[in-house]
């Protein structure tokens, strides 16, 4: 895994202002269908785990983007800092989009999203150190 980071990281920040643009531009059409599974008396939304696992990559990119060794714990906070407050003003786009609401579970689903993406992301980081111990 160590060695594929590495290849990935020089490529990471192009991908992660390509999937940030990607976020914000679905968060902004207006009256975008929500899919979903099932009948009438229990429905499953499927934009749940839309939010959920788009944020997870966009913190996955970042992390190793940004991000270069486990001492490296300020930028690791910053970076973290900055993918919440993108959840959240991802979110609030939809305060002033017409027919699109803000949703406190999308929001968590969100910030959810950026803590496992960190999660995968320092596992990642973390099986790489330990190798080349």
């Amino acid at each position: 895994m160590g060695r594929l980071i590495n290849r990935f990281r020089p490529y990471a920040r192009i991908l992660l202002a390509i999937w940030a643009f990607i976020i914000i531009a679905l968060a902004i059409i207006p009256d975008l269908p929500v899919l979903k599974i099932g009948g009438k008396p229990l429905p499953i939304r499927l934009d749940y785990p839309v939010h959920f696992m788009e944020h997870t990559l966009l913190a996955f990119l970042a992390i190793i983007a940004f991000v270069t060794s486990r001492s490296d714990i300020r930028v690791f906070r910053i970076t973290l800092l900055f993918l919440i407050l993108f959840a959240v003003f991802a979110e609030m786009l939809h305060i002033v989009i017409p027919f699109r609401s803000f949703e406190y579970k999308d929001l968590a689903l969100n910030i959810s999203g950026i803590f496992r993406g960190t999660l995968i992301a320092i596992c990642a980081m973390r099986d790489k150190s330990r190798r080349s111990v």
